[in-house]
């Protein structure tokens, strides 16, 4: 059965749009030559930046360490956007993978604790593929040697990578390689459309998937170590969007029924769901859980400006915004609880952020590299 392949099944995320790239890569060393400010807010402190000259700053995740990886453009989201990883002392490393046509930012882009990170890129042929990017700055380019077109959508830390392809006989589906190389194809029976999102650190991962003519029904999925996949829907939902799972097989995402507006959901490991919604959203999208069970995404208003939230593991829900942002998106949390996310202000510009928890600021006082 021919199966489509697609991305992401979540809106108006800067990171979701296909971006153009030149071959470049640049070191930019110091906290004070990328505008980076510090302000508290309630609980927490925050961290805005940018990449020198970028119009768009779009962090995208955000590992135990406190890296982060995401993408940048100087005009617009299709004028030569870039990748780029900032460590923890605010080192920021903007690449491109050698010899692109194109580059562009799948959704989510992902960084493992190790520093490595998974894109996409266009050369001469019409197709996008992946890329493995090390802490080092080394770059794979060729990961799906035998597929037309394929996705990296997320990397854990023991560099296994997630993502879709479509190879020329017509088949697609999803794939797992491992830090070898090796491919483990696969797919959910029955399904015309798969979108595999993330993976953890057990090499459990998470999607959804489509079957039939109805473009608006989704399932979710989970496939275990051994490949077993086992389907499952948010009762009442005609979509449900798994988009993030932590080392506990805790499960967070988005979910509707055909009356009702986009809200978040938890799935624990032995089956029970919970929904939630911020408190006079329009829509709310859950993006990322920690392995503490902390949710982070971001919620409409009346006015369709989006703001931040954090979901604490029992059940309060924080909505936020970074100081002087007309809207604000919350995209990975880690585990000290620091979110990574961006925000436009009122010449839309958009600006990368890092909210710290209060209590937790010392946590970036080591600021040593990579060995």
């Amino acid at each position: 059965m021919y199966t489509q392949v697609f991305t992401s099944s979540r809106p108006l995320r800067p990171a979701s749009l296909w971006l153009v790239a030149l071959g470049a890569t640049a070191l930019i060393v110091g906290f004070g030559i990328f505008a980076t400010t510090a302000r508290a807010q309630g609980s927490a402190t925050f961290l805005s930046f940018d990449v020198p000259g970028a119009k768009f700053t779009s962090p995208e995740s955000i590992n135990s360490k406190g890296e982060i990886s995401g993408w940048w453009s100087i005009v617009d989201y299709f004028d030569q956007p870039q990748g780029f990883v900032r460590d923890k002392c605010g080192v920021i490393t903007v690449f491109n993978v050698p010899g692109a046509k194109e580059t562009f930012d799948q959704f989510p882009q992902s960084i493992n604790s190790h520093g490595d990170s998974v894109g996409g890129w266009f050369g001469t042929s019409p197709w996008p593929q992946p890329y493995l990017r090390r802490w080092d700055g080394t770059i794979t380019s060729s990961l799906v040697p035998f597929a037309t077109t394929s996705t990296a959508e997320s990397i854990n830390d023991r560099e296994e990578i997630l993502g879709t392809y479509s190879a020329p006989d017509g088949t697609a589906g999803g794939f797992v390689r491992d830090a070898h190389g090796r491919l483990q194809p696969f797919n959910v029976a029955g399904a015309t459309g798969l979108s595999p999102q993330s993976i953890n650190n057990r090499g459990v991962s998470v999607g959804s998937w489509s079957q039939g003519p109805d473009p608006t029904v989704f399932h979710g999925f989970i496939r275990d170590q051994a490949g077993a996949i086992k389907s499952f829907d948010v009762a009442g939902a005609v979509a449900t969007y798994p988009g993030s799972i932590n080392d506990k097989g805790q499960i967070t995402g988005s979910w509707n029924a055909r009356s009702s507006p986009m809200q978040g959901f938890v799935r624990n490991p032995d089956g029970s769901v919970t929904t939630f919604a911020v408190s006079g959203a329009g829509i709310t999208y859950a993006q990322s859980i920690n392995n503490r069970g902390e949710i982070v995404g971001y919620w409409f208003d009346a006015q369709t400006n989006f703001h931040g939230f954090v979901r604490e593991p029992g059940g309060e829900i924080i909505p936020f915004d970074a100081p002087g942002a007309v809207s604000t998106g919350a995209a990975s949390i880690n585990d000290e609880g620091e979110i990574a996310g961006f925000y436009y202000d009122s010449a839309n510009v958009l600006h990368g952020f890092i909210r710290i928890p209060s209590g937790r600021e010392d946590a970036r006082s080591d600021c040593s590299r990579h060995p």
